[in-house]
């Protein structure tokens, strides 16, 4: 590394890491871990409050997530320790401290991709391939065991693959090391073709169903949510080609960094996604019922503050009126005047004539009775059956007018 460090760059090295490329870093291990958080609380909820039926694949991906959060860790205290800067403008120290963060994600990787890969397979499994012994499920289990000795074997090789391992971040200790970049360019070319095989499976098995055309492709473009994941894959093969025989090993394993975490996390979602239709329908079901909830509590506040007198215990006036008689006293025409705006409207008051309206009340507690129908409503919207409301009794609405001339005006 001192060799790297003496030829990359004559001048004097700065040790400041503040206008590299890092804000890239942070900003992409935030998005990561907070879109995946997203979707795997989703998922857990789907799975134990709505279907109440959580399986296998779920707890593989919680401890996928559980993995990425250590992943995202290591990524962000790289950032202390000169990733994403030039290798010769890089403290000879924190270079010691990089190459043990490397190699750290780098074991951590093995686990982590393949328990996210296997929490789809589960998945598929469960969904396709329901019956055991079948074609298909012969399939997935030879699948599952290759992945898993192949990344048994990468995350082996990548903790020795120095002897002693102090070697690793430490070059001046004797030793042996094997070249590291032979195992992460295999590794990227595996991601590549099992995401891919991944990606085409269930597509495969969908076409087959004897379901709708809009059905098919609704189930297929959740499960083609992966193909970001296979873009990843392609990406982080891309740089680990291109850095094979780099020398700039901090500034050069930055874009492999931010690819590995988009990659895991797009595992994540693509084995998540399945569970979003029950989620949607349920909290879409749980904000029409809260909305029709608010708004019959808006109309039982309206209906209690409606103008009202009392006519001893239970009695309620339905109609507020007021009576109009002609007079020549300017204070009480101005009394029924400013009564009118309320319940006639713009017509003025009659003069000439007598008018007097008799309003019948409905006897019973009028308030409990408008309760029993809005709960009667929301249990039938439950499925239950509908309350019945409260009987009352209905008084005859009398209305006496004695016609004049200011009747006949108005005819």
């Amino acid at each position: 590394m001192a060799e790297v460090y003496l030829n990359g760059n004559s001048s004097s090295p700065s040790y400041d890491y503040r206008y590299s490329h890092q804000p890239w870093n942070v900003v992409t291990q935030t998005v990561c871990l907070v879109v995946s958080t997203g979707f795997v609380a989703m998922r857990l909820y789907s799975k134990i409050n709505i279907t109440k039926a959580p399986g296998w694949e779920d707890w593989t991906c919680c401890l996928a997530w559980l993995g990425l959060l250590g992943f995202v860790g290591i990524s962000l205290e790289a950032d202390r320790h000169g990733i994403g800067v030039h290798q010769w403008e890089v403290d000879p120290h924190d270079l010691s401290d990089f190459a043990k963060l490397i190699n750290a994600s780098q074991a951590l990787y093995g686990p982590l991709i393949f328990l996210t890969k296997l929490s789809i397979f589960l998945l598929y499994l469960r969904v396709f391939a329901p019956s055991p012994k079948c074609n298909q499920w012969w399939f997935i289990q030879i699948l599952m065991g290759l992945n898993f000795f192949f990344y048994l074997a990468d995350t082996i090789v990548k903790i020795f693959e120095c002897t002693p391992r102090a070697r690793i971040w430490d070059k001046t200790v004797p030793g042996r090391c094997i070249d590291a970049a032979i195992p992460v360019l295999v590794t990227s070319i595996v991601n590549v073709v099992s995401d891919i095989m991944m990606l085409l499976m269930p597509i495969r098995c969908v076409w087959r169903l004897q379901i709708t055309l809009r059905k098919k492709v609704g189930i297929t473009a959740i499960f083609a949510a992966g193909l970001f994941g296979c873009l990843a894959s392609v990406m982080r093969l891309r740089w680990s080609v291109t850095n094979r025989n780099t020398t700039d090993n901090t500034y050069d394993a930055f874009p492999e960094l931010l690819w590995t975490t988009a990659e895991i996390t797009s595992g994540i979602v693509a084995s998540s996604l399945p569970a979003l239709p029950s989620f949607y329908r349920h909290t879409s079901q749980k904000t029409k019922t809260l909305v029709r909830s608010i708004s019959t509590a808006s109309l039982t506040t309206f209906k209690r503050r409606l103008p009202s007198t009392g006519n001893g215990s239970g009695a309620r006036q339905s109609v507020s009126h007021l009576s109009w008689h002609p007079s020549s006293d300017p204070s009480r025409s101005e009394l029924v005047r400013s009564g009118s705006d309320w319940e006639m409207g713009e017509i003025g008051p009659f003069h000439g004539t007598f008018f007097m309206t008799t309003t019948g009340t409905a006897e019973g507690d009028e308030d409990k009775g408008f309760h029993s129908n809005i709960d009667g409503l929301r249990v039938e919207e439950e499925g239950c059956k509908q309350q019945p409301p409260r009987d009352g009794i209905l008084k005859t609405v009398q209305v006496e007018i004695e016609s004049g001339p200011a009747l006949k005006e108005y005819e």
